[in-house]
């Protein structure tokens, strides 16, 4: 199956139903934003990929989620009120939540692990949302980066390390 090199796919005109799930560069592959896109020095199995840097659909919904979750949570904290209004409310309800669940599981211990499993729980919601969108734009769609092995053995991978450093430092290295 020697098939010409495409932009960062194989699909030599099959269609697939799993296709949404690999990532597919913004700009389209001849766009002069991609860094090396003519690059063909990914050779596997016999078929050619380009191997160029550039942003990718599961990069910018990154980037839009990120976005997201920091505006949400400055327009939430910026300027409390007594009687909140919706996107205080709103923040509110997602930080009483995660931080009751923790509570439930950690009771003391919660406050110091509280800030990183919440910005991974927000990171998570939100990504996960925008996969589940329709956008009427002609040629876009949502895409889910949490389906993609390398953000989840990433974020996995970290949140191990992190942990394990935390502990060590709270209770040294023999315990």
């Amino acid at each position: 199956m020697a098939g010409s090199a495409k932009c960062f796919t194989n699909v030599d005109g099959v269609a697939s139903q799993l296709k949404q799930f690999i990532p597919q560069p913004v700009f389209g592959c001849d766009s002069p934003l991609n860094i090396g896109a003519d690059a063909d020095w990914l050779n596997l199995f016999g078929t050619k990929y380009h191997a160029g840097l550039s942003l990718t659909d599961s990069g910018l919904f990154m980037i839009i989620t990120i976005v997201t979750i920091g505006a949400l949570m400055a327009f939430g904290a910026s300027n409390p009120k007594l009687v909140p209004n919706r996107i205080q409310a709103f923040v509110e309800m997602l930080y009483d939540m995660v931080f009751g669940f923790m509570n439930d599981m950690l009771g003391a211990k919660a406050k110091t692990f509280f800030p990183i499993i919440f910005a991974v729980f927000l990171y998570v919601l939100f990504g996960n949302v925008w996969g589940m969108m329709q956008f009427p734009i002609p040629g876009w769609h949502a895409f889910t980066f949490t389906s993609q092995i390398a953000v989840t053995g990433f974020m996995a991978v970290f949140l191990f390390g992190l942990v394990i450093i935390l502990a060590i430092r709270n209770q040294g290295l023999i315990g």
